[in-house]
């Protein structure tokens, strides 16, 4: 013990070298041997709720704002695979997660791995009631920033896909009770006309002959009930249509940010300094 207090004490400067030369080191070791990442991020203005065609036409919820009502929206299409597909389709993306053999060459594997890395990382912020914030990091700065550019543009093509589908299904039933609505009313409107052939006097008083009044209520509720169903049709397609261009303007990319590292340290020497602070401690650059 003592020669060893005496080695330190005969070579202080050598000691201390070594103190700071051990951080240092360690600092530069991690910050070359690290993988880089990126960060990209796009802030979007959203105008409206996100809106879902329902039995009765648009629905929304009216108890969030519009950034919570798309946001929601937007986290749920990542965690499918048809719109992670959509998504990274055309983009150099799978040699950028650097995955094993065995998961490239299996396609279930493979495709588990992409929705599971953007369902994960793509991450949608609410900043406000009018505000989502976009993130996602990668490698590739440049593939970064194409992810986010593709996740805006199959978020509000998807979004108005889906629209259309479930607005046109809900037209194709009403256009089913329209043509029920419409045999009714023809059938109602034959029989009153076939009862006044074969009783013409009936017109000069209709009030006294209880069938012909039996027959002529049903042909105005068969009448009614037709225009309620073509008023219903009428509604749906102007509330699509207001679904439709509300989807094509809800969504603004208000600002998109060039890709940044992620963590962001200046420079080499104030790792060092947070190193020797914080020692021991490990990085991620």
């Amino acid at each position: 013990m003592r020669r060893t207090l005496e080695a330190i004490f005969r070579h202080p400067f050598q000691l201390l070298t070594l103190l700071v030369l051990l951080p240092l080191i360690g600092v530069a070791v991690a910050y070359f041997a690290t993988p880089k990442t990126y960060q990209s991020t796009a802030s979007l203005w959203v105008l409206q709720r996100y809106a879902v065609i329902g039995a009765t036409g648009p629905e929304t919820n009216l108890t969030s704002t519009p950034a919570m009502t798309q946001s929601a929206a937007l986290t749920s299409l990542l965690q499918t695979r048809t719109f992670v597909q959509s998504v990274i389709n055309g983009i150099g993306f799978v040699p950028t997660l650097h995955l094993s053999a065995s998961v490239l060459n299996d396609p279930q594997q493979l495709q588990d791995a992409v929705v599971s890395e953007l369902s994960k990382n793509v991450v949608a912020t609410v900043n406000g009631p009018n505000l989502v914030v976009i993130t996602y990091s990668n490698r590739d700065p440049r593939i970064a920033q194409q992810i986010i550019q593709a996740v805006i543009t199959q978020f509000q093509m998807q979004s108005l896909a889906v629209s259309k589908a479930e607005g046109n299904s809900l037209l194709a039933s009403y256009q089913v009770d329209l043509q029920q609505a419409q045999k009714s009313d023809d059938t109602a409107v034959a029989a009153e006309a076939q009862y006044l052939a074969a009783h013409p006097r009936v017109t000069q008083a209709p009030s006294s002959d209880p069938q012909y009044a039996q027959l002529d209520a049903a042909r105005v509720q068969a009448e009614n009930h037709l225009h309620t169903i073509q008023s219903s049709i009428n509604a749906l397609q102007q509330s699509l249509l207001t679904v439709v261009m509300t989807l094509l303007s809800s969504i603004n990319p208000w600002y998109l940010h060039a890709p940044n590292r992620v963590p962001k340290i200046t420079s080499l020497a104030a790792a060092a300094v947070w190193g020797l602070l914080s020692w021991p401690s490990s990085f991620s650059l």
